[in-house]
């Protein structure tokens, strides 16, 4: 069956859209895996809504938590003004979401008491995880981690400074 002009000029219009993201995503990709190799820190950080679509594609997240950090994101950009469907919108890198992984180092990326506003513990559908606000000036940038997935260490403090 024969492409039309208009489906063509539709195809090409979408795919200049989304080049850019498609781009960056294969960027992130790469230094991630270079990252893992060298077993640095592999936290994702999450910016855009292209970001939480990336998470859904690469299933190494469980769904249950991906869901509550894509309405954290809608809910900051309901706060913000922004259409939830404006898939430009990114967040400023102090608003980002963070998604702390296993070999991640915790303490580091926490920081320093003084700037979290809160440590929750929380259950969605089974799924122990850690909600984390850290304070940069009069923002808040949220960090993420499933529970159980760190060292002993990291883990007892977690715990220890959850509400």
């Amino acid at each position: 069956m024969p492409v039309s002009l208009l489906q063509n000029e539709i195809h090409h219009q979408y795919y200049q859209k989304m080049k850019p993201l498609m781009q960056s995503q294969h960027e992130w990709l790469f230094s991630f895996y270079k990252r893992k190799q060298r077993r640095e820190e592999t936290m994702i950080v999450i910016q855009t809504q292209n970001d939480i679509e990336y998470l859904k594609a690469i299933n190494t997240v469980p769904m249950d938590l991906i869901k509550v950090i894509e309405q954290d994101f809608l809910d900051v950009l309901e706060a913000e003004g922004v259409d939830k469907d404006d898939l430009s919108y990114r967040l400023p890198s102090q608003q980002a979401f963070v998604l702390l992984e296993v070999d991640d180092d915790v303490s580091n990326s926490v920081g320093d008491l003084l700037h979290i506003e809160y440590i929750e513990k929380l259950t969605e559908n089974n799924i122990d995880y850690y909600r984390i606000a850290k304070r940069f000036d009069h923002e808040f940038q949220l960090l993420y981690t499933l529970a159980g997935i760190h060292d002993e260490k990291s883990e007892q403090w977690l715990n220890d400074h959850a509400e």
